[in-house]
């Protein structure tokens, strides 16, 4: 008999758990799971379809009603434990998290067999920092759990930016578009204007506003300043580096503008958030 994993599993572990690797017998989701190696390796059995992944590496998402099962390669040469980390998310939020960068996304997800990413090590380890105040989530106070709530929402978000990114920018948009998005990966290219950063795109300013818009459901823009916040949350962990100095670094017209910006995305300041990570 399956085990069925429903929300009382996510109530009992709190949004997100970090786990011994070891083998886990088959049972089925009801909610979603995002997973990776935090150090060492294991093989993932999603509807029974191996899937493996290594250290801050591989993020796999799994789906409500998929099937799941984990064994662990014996390795004689490593005696000391290992451990993954799973994020669970109820279906009516990650509908919401999906909603914010694209209405199709949620039934783009639904639609894959199994879901794997290429995680950077630098996120990754970031996202295990801001994971790790879980752990004493007991001690907090209810208006705290509200800060977690937070955490955990940025967390899902900057995930799905990932797929979004590229699996559907890759297959639906003009090559111009995701040529645009690539760009928004480099810090140089977030410090600039979209004017500055198109001006290679052989059409009119006009004609690309209107055809990303088009394509997209967003302005440039608006991309443009997401990628800007989600890059910032990485300045923000160096606390030498003042609001302002990463407001000036990032092309802001003020302190304020993205404190602003910041808070449309997070739903808090960037001091606010800075603060929960350093004292995590």
């Amino acid at each position: 008999m399956i085990e069925i994993y429903n929300e009382k599993t996510i109530q009992q572990n709190f949004y997100t758990s970090k786990l011994l690797n070891r083998n886990i017998e088959h049972h089925l989701h009801s909610f979603w799971e995002i997973t990776y190696c935090i150090d060492g390796e294991i093989t993932h059995w999603v509807n029974d379809q191996p899937i493996k992944t290594h250290a801050l590496s591989e993020i796999l998402l799994i789906k409500p009603k998929d099937t799941h099962r984990i064994t662990k390669d014996e390795d004689s040469l490593n005696t000391s434990p290992t451990f993954h980390r799973d994020i669970y998310v109820t279906p009516e939020k990650m509908k919401r998290c999906c909603d914010f960068l694209s209405p199709t996304l949620y039934k783009e997800l639904l639609k894959k067999d199994f879901i794997i990413l290429d995680g950077k090590q630098e996120y990754l380890e970031t996202w295990e920092h801001s994971l790790k105040v879980f752990k004493n989530y007991s001690t907090y106070l209810k208006n705290d759990i509200e800060v977690l709530e937070k955490i955990h929402t940025s967390v899902v978000f900057q995930i799905l930016s990932i797929y979004f990114k590229k699996f559907l920018q890759k297959t639906t948009y003009p090559a111009w578009i995701n040529s645009f998005f690539t760009k928004l990966k480099s810090e140089s290219c977030l410090c600039q204007s979209v004017e500055a950063i198109t001006k290679e795109f052989n059409y009119s300013h006009a004609y690309l506003c209107r055809e990303f818009k088009k394509h997209t459901g967003k302005t440039m823009v608006q991309c443009l300043n997401e990628s800007r916040i989600i890059y910032s949350t990485l300045l923000l962990l160096d606390p030498k580096v003042s609001i302002l100095e990463i407001a000036m670094r990032l092309n802001y017209s003020s302190q304020s503008a993205y404190c602003n910006a910041f808070k449309e995305i997070y739903n808090m300041s960037p001091k606010e958030w800075q603060k929960v990570q350093l004292n995590s």
